[in-house]
């Protein structure tokens, strides 16, 4: 990405428009085949797409830059109507999100909601459909529960000694739905005017940023051969005084 506007980024702008214009046929036009709600997918795709208007600014037809805005009305939603969704379809839905991603994850797309209000009825409706889209994309216990046990006991170890905590299957297929409920609500207005494009939820970074680089620029040794007896030193200090230095 820093390459796009360096003398070493030829390559990158020139590919660059041709990108952009393969996502917005791709993912935001009319029956776009990979279509997606998906909040970080989605800001990714059209991160790209400016950043190759920047470099060419009419890479995109005047006739598709109409897709790339909310509310994406055109674009089909990848969640089922709470009403068709049935208590035995989802029955195994709390398996893969567990009581605090549900409660607080959650909870945070409902604006007014408190925590554990599982009555408020925009939340249940929500969560209905949050979990009938995790079954959808294909989570079962029958098909996880083993592994997501097993990674389980070993993220548990893994904190201990200080390493990074590896997701279950289950909480995978809950950050996917999360995600698209974010991107469905943050477009049709459901959202509170404190969340942005992209969830505060978001840890990929698919830019791949160096290390912070650190600044230690080499400093004159001033104090090796300072006084080290304050008495001796206040009683024969040279004092300044013009150019010049004199003896007290």
């Amino acid at each position: 990405m820093s390459l796009w506007a360096g003398p070493g980024g030829a390559k990158v702008r020139s590919v660059l428009p041709q990108l952009a214009r393969r996502l917005v046929d791709e993912m935001f036009v009319d029956g776009a085949p990979h279509s997606t709600f998906h909040a970080l997918t989605r800001s990714y795709a059209l991160g790209v797409i400016t950043l190759a208007q920047k470099i060419e600014p009419d890479c995109i037809a005047e006739a598709k830059r109409g897709f790339l805005v909310r509310p994406y009305n055109h674009l089909p939603s990848p969640f089922r109507p709470a009403n068709d969704i049935t208590d035995s379809e989802v029955a195994s839905a709390d398996r893969a999100m567990r009581m605090d991603f549900a409660n607080y994850t959650l909870g945070r797309l409902v604006p007014g909601r408190s925590n554990y209000d599982d009555k408020h009825e925009g939340y249940k409706n929500m969560r209905r459909q949050i979990e009938g889209r995790i079954v959808d994309l294909g989570y079962s216990p029958a098909r996880f529960d083993n592994i997501d046990n097993m990674i389980d006991r070993a993220a548990w170890r893994s904190e201990r000694a200080g390493k990074t905590k590896i997701d279950r299957y289950g909480k995978k297929y809950s950050w996917i739905a999360f995600f698209e409920m974010y991107g469905v609500r943050l477009d049709t207005g459901q959202l509170s005017e404190y969340d942005g494009e992209r969830p505060s939820d978001a840890d990929i970074d698919l830019s791949f940023p160096e290390s912070p680089k650190t600044l230690q620029p080499v400093l004159a040794d001033l104090f090796s051969g300072s006084p080290t007896e304050p008495r001796k030193w206040l009683s024969t200090r040279p004092i300044t005084k013009g150019f010049f230095n004199v003896k007290q």
